[in-house]
């Protein structure tokens, strides 16, 4: 059994005790939302964009939107690293945030076959980077 710890007052304490410290931190919850939020993998939007259209239409029409994604996501994946490398993330996942919500509202509005494959490419286009926009920039060797 591992030894309990105890309080000042000398009563065991409660488990939830550091999560209760914790959530009290300035500035804890924006950070433990944009990291909740930053986790969200591209495969769920993905399989998100599988079901939505799949709904309404053959699997087959969903099958091409979600392949459409992957392709879209897998062309301009290089084109928004080097945005990234050339400026900060900050504006470029602002602008595919923009893009991404724009395409996903019209997508779940408009519903049409076209604009389905259209937009599913766009969402593609405009999904961020696995984390490495998010992560700090690798340090160079003597410097």
């Amino acid at each position: 059994m591992a030894p309990t710890e105890l309080t000042e007052a000398g009563r065991p304490r409660r488990p939830t005790a550091g999560y209760r410290e914790l959530i009290r931190v300035p500035g804890f919850w924006r950070l433990a939302t944009v990291g909740m939020v930053s986790k969200i993998p591209p495969a769920m939007a993905g399989l998100s964009l599988l079901l939505l259209i799949g709904r309404d239409y053959a699997y087959t029409t969903a099958g091409l939107a979600f392949s459409g994604s992957a392709i879209g996501q897998g062309l301009t994946a290089p084109l928004r690293g080097r945005l990234v490398d050339r400026h900060s993330p900050r504006p470029v996942l602002l602008t595919c945030l923009a893009g991404y919500l724009t395409a996903t509202v019209l997508l779940i509005a408009l519903l049409l076959i076209p604009a389905v494959l259209c937009l599913a490419a766009v969402i593609g286009w405009s999904t961020r980077e696995r984390g490495r926009a998010l992560s700090p920039a690798p340090r160079q060797a003597g410097a």
